[in-house]
């Protein structure tokens, strides 16, 4: 039987705020599945903002190819997932959202798309014909709203741009990263359109299967900030042209 594991070094990031409920277990499957994926690999859990249990129960599991970095302050997910980032070294490197609620097998399709040089970036998506999603139907219509949104102000083709498993390479990551001013949900939007921007136009949909039984840091809070942090980069690149520096 051919390996199909990801023969290039592989990074993953795992941005994670007031977990302390599920990231003993959550971090056990990802590694379990990620050992499976990868003969070399790394875990980066980046710990955003100290208001519980997360950082010491994660480094309680964590494997010896496992580290955990702890910001004091809350920043968000974007600030988050560029430290973990920086703090990498792989050819194939993207992140999975703790929680819970992301079948960490996403991480096989994803990363070796990456890895046998198929894609710049492949993210998972709750619109993949083979997708198997348990989704509230106010969510569903609102991130259709906030995808429609994103088409037009960005031309980007994607169907789902929110869904927290994301890989590229090690190009993609070291163009785009670094130039990313975005801290919180918006982040993701900011860097598929950057990306895009840059040049990396191979950009895959992947399966994904999504249980949002567990908890969401997401309320309507939330949601008006994305809208408005979107705008915020709507007017950086197209108006200011800050991105083209």
């Amino acid at each position: 039987m051919t390996d199909q594991r990801v023969s290039k070094r592989l990074s993953v990031v795992i941005p994670a705020f007031a977990q302390e409920g599920s990231i003993g277990p959550d971090l056990e499957r990802i590694q379990r599945t990620i050992e499976s994926v990868s003969h070399d690999y790394q875990i980066v859990v980046v710990v955003d903002g100290v208001v519980d249990r997360t950082a010491e129960i994660a480094r309680g599991v964590a494997g010896p190819h496992t580290s955990v970095e702890v910001i004091e302050k809350n920043r968000g997910k974007g600030f988050a997932v560029r430290t973990g980032v920086s703090m990498t070294d792989g050819r194939v490197v993207g992140f999975i959202d703790a929680g819970g609620d992301i079948d960490p097998s996403a991480i096989q399709t994803t990363a070796s798309l990456i890895g046998d040089g198929l894609a710049d970036i492949a993210i998972g998506s709750k619109r993949h014909s083979l997708s198997e999603v348990k989704y509230p139907l106010g969510r569903r219509i609102s991130s259709r709203g906030y995808q429609w949104l994103c088409r037009l102000l960005f031309g980007l083709s994607v169907r789902d741009t929110q869904v927290g498993i994301k890989f590229m390479s090690r190009a993609v990551a070291d163009s785009v990263m670094p130039s990313l001013e975005t801290d919180g949900f918006s982040f993701d939007v900011e860097m598929l359109a950057l990306a895009h921007r840059r040049g990396f136009v191979r950009l895959r949909e992947c399966p994904v299967k999504i249980d949002l039984a567990f908890p969401s840091t997401i309320n309507s809070g939330t949601v008006v900030r994305m809208l408005l942090d979107t705008l915020r980069i709507f007017f950086r690149m197209r108006v200011l042209r800050r991105y083209d520096d």
